[in-house]
């Protein structure tokens, strides 16, 4: 049952994600500042937010101290509260205490104001970007979400069978990836993946508590996962029999589902002409 509620909560939440109203605005202010960060315009804040010069307004927030985003977001919400009586200065810093202070350790800040802006910007300019609509799934969406439950070994069923199994799809089949930047030696990454995976894994909650349950510790010097072996290696044997992908030993296909190499095959361009032109930021490339 409970099993089932969580299938639930779950897939409301991702399909009431997939429709809820979006803009990749400040995503892709966000990635130009990367190429061009220096803020060069002699334009004052309020010039700026009335010629709607969303790349040099987005170098003004994200330069700024934190210790003075408070006042900008004032100076910001009192700017949009002259053109628009509906805006009140009082709401909408309330909304931004509250978001800053849930937030704080995992938001940069100057993004928080940023994300803010630009939903006043909406507010005024009347901007539908989508249905603002709670999905409910019915009962046979429901249960088709069975397949996406966790894979859990068995003798029929042994941990070293189970990566193709999980592996549904890449993790970069439209090659976007490359566009943030990321870049990879593929035979570190490779090395990595065989033989250290664990470790890494060990930084998410979920893995960390699989490891410490069966004894296992993580060494962060040597960057590994060390099991007890004396006197017996006992929980150390049950882990590996619930967790010992070996993925040194897959297929190449299953592999790459994971590591894939990073191709260069999209530009920004593309990414915005199939997912940005909701927003009202028109980057130039």
């Amino acid at each position: 049952k409970k099993t089932e509620e969580k299938r639930e909560i779950i897939s409301l939440i991702i399909n009431n994600f997939l429709i809820r109203p979006y803009s990749l605005d400040v995503f892709l202010l966000l990635q130009k500042s990367k190429e061009n960060d220096k803020f060069t315009t002699k334009m004052t804040l309020t010039s700026l937010l009335n010629e709607r010069n969303y790349a040099e307004l987005s170098k003004y927030i994200l330069q700024t101290p934190e210790n003075k985003l408070k006042t900008l977001m004032e100076k910001i919400i009192e700017y949009f509260e002259k053109t628009d009586e509906n805006i009140k200065k009082s709401e909408e810093m309330q909304k931004f205490e509250e978001i800053y202070k849930k937030t704080k350790k995992s938001v940069t800040p100057q993004k928080i104001v940023l994300s803010l802006t630009f939903s006043l910007y909406y507010q005024i300019q009347k901007v539908k970007m989508g249905k603002n609509i709670i999905l409910n799934l019915n009962v046979d969406e429901i249960a088709a979400l069975k397949k996406y439950d966790t894979i859990v070994s068995t003798k029929e069923l042994p941990a070293y069978k189970m990566l193709p199994m999980a592996y549904s799809y890449q993790i970069d089949s439209n090659n976007y990836l490359s566009l943030l930047g990321v870049k990879r030696e593929q035979a570190e990454t490779m090395n990595i993946y065989y033989y250290n995976w664990l470790y890494y894994a060990s930084f998410s909650p979920i893995w960390l508590d699989r490891i410490q349950k069966y004894g296992g510790k993580i060494n962060f010097e040597r960057q590994t996962v060390e099991f007890q072996e004396d006197p017996n290696d006992d929980l150390m044997q049950e882990f590996y029999g619930h967790f010992g992908y070996e993925p040194d030993e897959q297929t190449r296909e299953t592999q790459e589902k994971s590591i894939q190499p990073l191709n260069t095959t999209k530009t920004w361009q593309n990414f915005y002409e199939t997912f940005g032109k909701r927003g009202i930021y028109i980057p130039q490339f």
